[in-house]
């Protein structure tokens, strides 16, 4: 898996780095070699895939086998080209609902919204209906509200009524742990911006 070896090399460098230039205690080094050390995104990253486009060159980072919407699966987190959390939301069902909108409810407390102009909306070969809501934001803040979901509910609000189920087990899994992901690359990207302006 690509990410796990970058991720593997990335901590043997900044080993080398420290025994060989032996930085004051202060250094950053030691922030970024212990961000990488951390057990549970090693966890993480084991169950992490990229789907490598050979064409375009825009890969996605997914978690395990979470990557198409099927009857089982709502909801397919993934950090896209540009290093942010994006939500494909959808189902597949017998008749249109016509959604645009998501509201995902996270441990009962928390409503974040996703909204998407332009839904895909297919007809399956086998004569059912599937739509998919694709959204994300660039910052942080959306992120992070999934860091520790341990439920989250969903409702696809549509043109005349809505869908509401609960997330699985994995499908919570995966969208907290590419969060907890998303979040490790921005502290990398803080470090990699004050070495390079230091």
């Amino acid at each position: 898996m690509i990410f796990e070896l970058r991720f593997k090399d990335l901590s043997l460098y900044i080993e080398k780095f420290i025994n060989t230039n032996k930085p004051n205690e202060n250094d950053f080094s030691y922030s970024l070699l212990s961000l990488l050390s951390d057990e549970d995104k090693k966890e993480i990253i084991e169950n992490l895939f990229v789907d490598e486009d050979k064409i375009e060159f825009k890969n996605k980072l997914y978690y395990k086998n979470k990557n198409n919407i099927s009857e089982n699966t709502l909801v397919v987190p993934y950090i896209n080209d540009s290093g942010f959390l994006v939500l494909d939301s959808g189902f597949i069902k017998n008749d249109w609902l016509f959604a645009n909108k998501v509201i995902f409810t996270i441990n009962d407390k928390e409503n974040v919204e996703v909204s998407d102009t332009s839904p895909i909306r297919n007809v399956l070969d086998n004569g059912m209906i599937e739509e998919i809501i694709t959204g994300g934001y660039q910052t942080d803040s959306f992120a992070e509200k999934f860091n520790n979901a341990t439920e989250i509910n969903i409702r696809f609000k549509g043109k005349d009524e809505d869908f509401d189920s609960e997330l699985s087990f994995e499908e919570v899994e995966s969208i907290r742990s590419l969060s907890k992901i998303n979040g490790l690359k921005n502290k990398l990207s803080n470090v990699v911006f004050y070495y390079e302006n230091k």
